[in-house]
């Protein structure tokens, strides 16, 4: 037993002994001294009785090392996150240097940069945003103000009005203040020579500047009222060019007053073949106020439409003229309709019949019975 317990302690004395002798930068290894790799190379083979540590060179741009070490491969290159730059690319000895973009900071609790937060009008920056932290922001103190949003912007100190000028509006914390000049000029003596004295005169202050901006004020005022004006007028005259002509005569009748136009009686029922451009307007009118009762989805007026011969094409710029002209789109299609010379009463009545809309039929005649297939020839 003491024969074995000393050959142990040999042996460990003489492992201290050995690693006692290992140069730096290597480290002791299964009773050898092992070569570490340094900066720019990592381990292709570790270290064994058999042979020493050996190490190659990391690849420029995809991989690094940036210790020594005895075990440790090359490792690989990063890539900057989103909203960064790179500051400095990667080489063998060091890994890619990122930081973010200007008006991002990196949170490291995300590991992404975030947009600074700006500071609202009525404060400043205490600390600006920067890449490596978020903008800390404080009220404007009295004096200053601040009238920016902005992840960097200081407040500024307040102006101050001159001797000279007017102040038309104080500071505050958003907004600075607003002074105008009033010229001071230098006094200017006129003499007047007479033969018993001589009269001496100043000028006052001079007040071209608050009458330029009074005519300004005055220019603006009479420019907004011609606006409007312009605007009213133009909306008189599409009233009165949209007008129908029946109007003035249906006015005049009702008034009872003397158009200089004769007014034929209103009739019960039109014949078929009647152009409905002739009928006279109250009647087409009341059709006009029947289109716009919708009964139900499948007779609408585009349906109407389709058996009045337009197609789809020409429905849907009906649909939209009617919406740049602000006019119900059935009246629209109606009034477009009635202006080709195949609209006759039987023509409609017939289109109405199909699609179910009876009741409008009423309206306009009330003899609805004998209607013959509609073949007139007409398209759209």
């Amino acid at each position: 037993m003491d024969i074995i317990l000393a050959r142990t302690v040999f042996v460990v004395i003489c492992t201290a002994a050995v690693a006692s002798l290992c140069p730096e930068n290597v480290q002791y290894g299964s009773g050898d001294c092992c070569s570490k790799c340094g900066p720019g190379y990592g381990v292709d083979t570790l270290c064994s009785k058999q042979n020493d540590t050996i190490c190659e060179g990391c690849e420029e741009g995809v991989t690094f090392s940036t210790s020594w070490s005895y075990d440790k491969e090359c490792l690989p290159c990063s890539s900057c996150i989103k909203n960064a730059h790179v500051v400095q690319a990667c080489n063998s000895t060091h890994d890619v240097v990122c930081e973010c973009n200007p008006n991002f900071f990196y949170d490291p609790e995300s590991d992404t940069c975030k947009l600074c937060e700006p500071c609202a009008p009525g404060s400043g920056a205490s600390r600006h945003c920067n890449s490596m932290e978020n903008t800390i922001c404080e009220e404007c103190p009295n004096a200053t103000f601040s009238d920016v949003l902005s992840p960097t912007a200081d407040c500024l100190p307040c102006s101050m009005c001159e001797e000279d000028q007017v102040m038309l509006q104080a500071c505050s914390a958003k907004q600075d203040a607003i002074c105008l000049d009033i010229s001071r000029p230098k006094p200017t003596v006129a003499v007047v020579q007479s033969k018993s004295k001589t009269v001496v005169g100043s000028e006052g202050i001079n007040v071209i500047p608050l009458y330029c901006a009074l005519m300004a004020a005055i220019v603006v005022g009479l420019l907004v009222y011609v606006i409007v004006k312009n605007i009213r007028r133009g909306k008189d005259t599409k009233r009165f060019i949209n007008k129908q002509p029946h109007d003035d005569i249906e006015y005049a009748a009702a008034e009872k007053g003397d158009s200089g136009i004769f007014l034929e009686p209103e009739v019960k029922s039109y014949p078929h073949s009647l152009k409905l451009r002739d009928v006279p307007y109250s009647r087409r009118r009341d059709v006009e106020q029947s289109l716009c009762i919708q009964k139900d989805k499948r007779a609408n007026w585009k349906i109407l439409a389709r058996e009045l011969g337009f197609n789809r094409a020409k429905v849907e710029t009906l649909e939209s003229q009617a919406e740049i002209e602000m006019i119900e789109p059935a009246v629209y299609m109606f009034s477009e309709w009635c202006k080709n010379d195949c609209a006759t009463v039987g023509a409609f009545l017939r289109a109405l019949k199909k699609v179910g809309r009876t009741d409008i039929a009423r309206v306009l005649n009330g003899d609805t019975t004998e209607l013959r297939p509609l073949n007139d020839g007409c398209s759209h």
